[in-house]
């Protein structure tokens, strides 16, 4: 009787546990989202800030990969990116910036060279939505270089194989890690009315399904070029 207790008292301990792991892993996906909103908007009530900019940015991004199919394909995955910005300045030399862009990457299909016809392609979708927080120094007139950290979240992201490169041929679907994470590093620069910012990001966690021949040695490094189209706004603080 006192042993069947035990086991019970420790059995609603376990799921318990489990159920806390299973809560904490479905709120992970917001969770770092959410800190670097935070972070920027915390800024925003500095009361020594004289100006704010945002605005619309558009670039290319390359997410370089390698993948299997008849044989060993590096790709370059290059997609254009579109999101906004934001820029808080902290000093007259240090600002911090959050971009948060979307890159609809075109679908990859390669043929496996197999003697199954229902596995004869591979199929690779990719869509991201990506958020890049960064501290930034000016060191010279206009030129800033900054450092921070990214996250990326995989939107309808996912490989199969199938006989044709046919979305809904493909079988064998295996959903990519939908939360990634990197530092930062950026060179950006201010000409007349546009921002040129060079940014790269290096992934702390590397994606890989190697089932469908999907191999994360080359998928760590993201470069992206981006322009974007600067609107100041003057705080409510501006003056006092």
């Amino acid at each position: 009787m006192h042993g069947s207790r035990q086991g019970s008292r420790s059995t609603n301990i376990t799921s318990k546990a489990v159920n806390y792991l299973a809560a904490f892993k479905l709120h992970s996906l917001t969770r770092f989202h959410s800190f670097l909103i935070i972070c920027f908007s915390l800024s925003l009530s500095h009361s020594s800030l004289s100006q704010i900019t945002i605005g619309p940015e558009i670039g290319i991004s390359a997410f370089p990969f390698e993948v299997y199919g008849r044989s060993l394909h590096r790709m370059k995955n290059i997609s254009p990116s579109y999101g906004v910005f934001g820029i808080l300045p902290l000093s007259k030399s240090v600002n911090v910036k959050l971009s948060v862009s979307y890159n609809d990457r075109k679908d990859l299909c390669l043929d496996n060279g197999t003697v199954v016809p229902e596995n004869s392609k591979t199929f690779y979708r990719s869509n991201d939505l990506n958020m890049d927080l960064s501290f930034n120094y000016k060191f010279k007139e206009r030129l800033f270089a900054g450092i921070g950290v990214s996250s990326v979240y995989k939107l309808n992201s996912w490989a199969g194989r199938g006989s044709v490169c046919d979305p809904d041929s493909i079988r064998n679907i295996g959903d990519m890690s939908h939360m990634q994470y990197a530092l930062n590093a950026s060179i950006e620069y201010h000409w007349k009315h546009l921002l040129v910012s060079f940014v790269y990001a290096r992934f702390l966690r590397v994606e890989y399904l190697g089932f469908f021949g999907l191999s994360g040695k080359d998928g760590r490094n993201r470069y992206d070029l981006r322009i974007a189209y600067p609107i100041r706004f003057k705080s409510r603080n501006a003056g006092k």
